[in-house]
């Protein structure tokens, strides 16, 4: 019954399992939970190849929704203004800094005055910035918590900048159970900070 039951679920999935498994192993992969995001990247590339069944692509953050086309407007007139000619200000544009603002007051209650919003190129190296920044605070509070999952470059990072770090899967602890383990690490002096990648 077990074995039928296998069976029939190996049978529903969308993509035949020995085709991944076959595609880990020419990767060299031993434990997937391990596998880097390019290594994820080119699985799922070869598999959706070979399988002709389309991946929706979560594991750079792109995943392949149409841009809002409110944004589009707004590149087009900027584009058609001159922005291409022109580096962008250091300290960012003051409506942008002032919509950030905004935007985390309005979606998790928090405020932040827009001088604090920085602009950057990307998460890698907003948090590399971020990294450096809060390492430095405090002599006593040497240590990155990682919630994960996350984003492993982010690790790879302070491995670079010679940093500490700790982490835990927040897959054993939801609600309550989340909020007794921050607390119970927060009291820990090591930390200089908790950061949480929006997974």
């Amino acid at each position: 019954m077990h074995n039928n039951l296998k069976h029939e679920n190996m049978k529903n999935t969308p993509i035949d399992r020995k085709l991944i498994d076959q595609t880990i192993k020419e990767f060299a992969i031993e434990d997937f939970s391990k596998a880097t995001i390019r290594e994820v990247k080119a699985i799922a590339a070869k598999a959706e190849a070979v399988s002709g069944v389309e991946f929706i692509k979560m594991e750079m953050g792109v995943p392949g929704l149409p841009p809002s086309a409110v944004g589009v407007k707004a590149e087009i007139e900027a584009l058609q203004n001159g922005i291409a000619s022109l580096y962008p200000d250091i300290n960012g544009l003051p409506a942008l800094k002032q919509e950030a603002s905004r935007f985390i007051k309005a979606f998790i209650g928090v405020d932040l005055s827009p001088e604090g919003c920085v602009p950057v190129t990307g998460s890698m190296q907003g948090t590399f910035a971020s990294f450096l920044t809060c390492c430095q605070c405090s002599e006593e509070r040497d240590t990155i918590l990682f919630i994960d999952p996350g984003f492993p470059v982010q690790k790879q990072q302070l491995i670079v900048m010679g940093k500490k770090f700790e982490t835990f899967d927040v897959y054993e602890y939801r609600g309550d159970k989340l909020r007794d383990k921050l607390g119970k690490l927060s009291k820990k002096r090591e930390y200089c900070c908790h950061y949480l990648f929006q997974s």
